[in-house]
C-alpha cells in the first residue's frame, strides 16, 4: 500500500508541475486582447519574434470588419540591477500607451504612466533581484 501511495503522490504531484509550466507559459497568450496575430514568417517562438514591414499592419487594418491594429515589440534585454549590480536577462514588451492590448487591469491602470521617458511596469511577480527599491 505504501508503494502505490507514493507512486500516486510522484504522480499528482508530476500532474502539478506539469499545469504549473503550461499555466506559467501562455499567460502572456492568454491576457492579449485580440481576435488575429500576425507574426513574421521567419519567428521561432514568442520569445524569438522576428519583424517584419509596418506596411503589412495598414494592410490588415484595410480590411473589412477589422477594428484596430496594434503593434508590439518582443526582445531579450540585459538589465542591471543599480543597487546590487546584478545582470539578467529579462522578457521586454513594447506597447502603444494608447493602445492597451494587455487584460490585465494592473497594467491597464498603470499604462499612461510609460508616457514618462524612462518609466517602464515590471512584473510584480518578478525575481526579488529585479525590483528597484524608489
Amino acid at each position: 500500500m505504501a508503494a502505490i501511495a507514493f507512486a500516486d503522490v510522484l504522480m499528482f504531484m508530476q500532474l502539478g508541475f506539469q499545469t504549473a509550466l503550461y499555466e506559467s507559459n501562455t499567460q502572456l497568450h492568454k491576457s492579449l486582447q485580440s481576435d488575429l496575430f500576425l507574426i513574421s514568417p521567419q519567428s521561432q517562438t514568442i520569445a524569438y519574434v522576428d519583424s517584419f514591414l509596418r506596411r503589412r499592419l495598414y494592410q490588415a487594418r484595410g480590411f473589412d470588419g477589422v477594428k484596430s491594429v496594434s503593434s508590439m515589440y518582443i526582445d531579450f534585454i540585459r538589465f542591471k540591477n543599480s543597487e546590487n549590480r546584478r545582470n539578467r536577462t529579462i522578457l521586454v514588451l513594447g506597447v502603444n500607451p494608447n493602445q492597451p492590448i494587455f487584460n490585465l487591469p494592473d497594467i491597464s491602470k498603470n499604462l499612461l504612466k510609460t508616457r514618462i521617458p524612462d518609466v517602464v511596469l515590471l512584473d510584480g511577480a518578478s525575481r526579488p533581484e529585479l525590483v528597484l527599491k524608489l
